[in-house]
């Protein structure tokens, strides 16, 4: 059965919409004039530059405060600690209105902001627009009540970019904010629109080692692609074809390892991050980085010359736009060595060892002098050494899809027969179970094949898994002795990229058991 909804707010207390007209209870114009919705007993209307002192008498007591600007502007409140100060000052503020209840004054749904030093939360207050805060004390804090705060609102733009004040009140000092962006303290004049006019990094100073001081130097630039043109476009991401870029530079004198970090601001977009040496083409590229959602980052042993670096977009949103947004962008040089995959030893502190380092992904003492772009070469496990069945040993190896040949395919993944992939042999001396696990570091969906026979064809295959929940998949398999194949391929398309199908970094790990 179905009942209207009555005309008109029935309770004013009960917390819910009663006549479906989107406003509940106080906030609904049929409770104006209840005796339950008093208006705030407000102390003061607040004006710009203020200090307030106040002294609450208890845990359960608020003191209510107004302010209305007359242009729209950002605006803070900022805790102030005066000399007795013991409490932790809470406030909330919302669109005010006289008629409505106190007990009603919640957050009102606008985009606020705080700090943490110094201790500070506001908005963009909107001109002519009536807004209430109430101040009050933690009750699990509360000792005197004693509360100061200063009611600031912005009087200019961030108009001087490096003289470590946040002058519009957003929030966003110097070089953070936009208004910074294109400033002569913040890109050195320069637009980064095409690598003629690259934002240089270090002012355009060559670096060597002579400048690498305790072993590392790191330079952080702030910006956006949003609204920029579209001129660079790399082969290993796609979506760079169509998106806004921007272009940084910089130049070696020697061998550097070198760090470069994105991350976009808007956390729902999805960047991309290449480098190119001496020419910004194709025929320059020497890297992509790894990307996880608003992440970017890559790590690579450079030799010397000059270096473009592109933030360009590595998806398209669901407007059908090719993601943009603001950015931090991190550039470190450091001196260590490259990377030896056979000494136990993170020789270039990256934080990976030995065949973990994408340094050594490649190299004879990872791979056994095997390429792993078929079955007929692939990668031994365990240096080819047949596996005995052993509860607690586990084998761990890692590799990268990306740039791997497409050779091989399962049914259980429509994106494996349009994915690079990679592949492993391994021996077993007996009957047994075999579980293998991998783990694409990029947050999409891998697939693994078993097979077992050097062929790799669809008769050959044993298992095809690819968990579309996960970025793990796993095979577990009853195996008689013998010699099989384990492909690491593509499971669905990227998160990052839709256009393609998921490829990356990942690990893959070997248990042999006791059937």
């Amino acid at each position: 059965s179905f009942e209207a909804l009555p005309s008109t707010e029935t309770d004013c207390t009960d917390g819910i919409d009663n006549d479906g007209d989107g406003d509940t209870d106080c906030y609904d114009t049929d409770c104006r004039g209840n005796s339950i919705c008093k208006a705030c007993p407000i102390i003061k209307n607040l004006t710009c530059g203020e200090t307030i002192t106040g002294k609450l008498q208890s845990a359960d007591d608020y003191d209510y405060y107004t302010f209305r600007l007359d242009k729209k502007t950002n605006v803070a409140f900022t805790a102030v600690k005066p000399p007795d100060y013991k409490d932790q000052l809470n406030i909330n503020f919302r669109i005010g209105d006289p008629d409505k209840g106190c007990d009603s004054l919640f957050d009102s749904g606008q985009e606020h902001w705080g700090t943490e030093t110094p201790r500070a939360f506001g908005l963009e207050a909107g001109a002519g627009v009536l807004y209430t805060i109430n101040a009050f004390i933690s009750d699990s804090t509360f000792l005197n009540g004693e509360y100061q705060f200063t009611f600031t609102c912005n009087t200019k733009p961030e108009s001087d970019c490096a003289n470590g004040t946040d002058d519009d009140i957003d929030t966003l000092i110097d070089c953070e904010d936009p208004d910074c962006f294109d400033s002569e303290d913040c890109s050195g004049g320069h637009l980064g629109k095409t690598c003629a006019d690259a934002i240089r990094v270090n002012n355009g100073k060559s670096i060597g080692k002579a400048d690498v001081a305790a072993d590392k130097i790191e330079f952080t630039y702030f910006q956006t692609n949003e609204g920029k043109g579209n001129d660079m476009s790399a082969k290993c991401a796609p979506v760079s074809t169509s998106g806004p870029d921007i272009v940084y530079s910089f130049t070696l004198t020697d061998p550097l390892r070198v760090g470069v970090v994105l991350e976009f601001s808007d956390l729902t977009q999805q960047p991309s991050l290449y480098l190119m040496k001496d020419s910004c083409t194709s025929d320059g590229l020497v890297g992509c980085a790894q990307t996880f959602f608003a992440l970017a980052s890559m790590q690579e042993l450079l030799q010397p010359g000059t270096y473009y670096v592109v933030v360009d977009s590595g998806a398209v949103g669901m407007d059908g736009k090719p993601d943009a947004s603001a950015f931090e962008i991190n550039f470190t040089f450091n001196t260590a060595a490259q990377e030896v995959c056979d000494n136990d030893a993170d020789d270039d502190r990256d934080g990976d060892t030995d065949c973990e380092d994408p340094d050594c992904f490649s190299d004879d003492a990872c791979t056994g002098g095997h390429s792993g772009n078929t079955c007929a070469d692939a990668i031994p496990i365990n240096s080819g050494n047949a596996l005995t069945p052993d509860s607690e040993t586990e084998i761990k190896v890692w590799n990268t899809t990306t740039g791997a040949s497409n050779d091989i395919s399962g049914s259980c993944a429509a994106a494996s027969t349009q994915g690079p992939d990679r592949v492993y042999s391994v021996v077993l001396d007996q009957a047994g179970t075999l579980t293998a696990s991998v783990n694409l570091y990029t947050g999409d969906t891998p697939a693994l094949i078993l097979f077992n026979k050097t062929s790799c064809g669809a008769s050959d295959m044993l298992e095809c898994v690819a968990n579309q929940d996960s970025n793990v998949s796993v095979i577990t398999k009853a195996l008689d002795a013998g010699t099989y194949y384990l492909v690491v391929d593509s499971g669905g398309m990227g998160t990052m990229d839709s256009t393609r199908p998921a490829q990356g970094d990942f690990s893959l790990t070997i248990k042999f058991e006791t059937p």
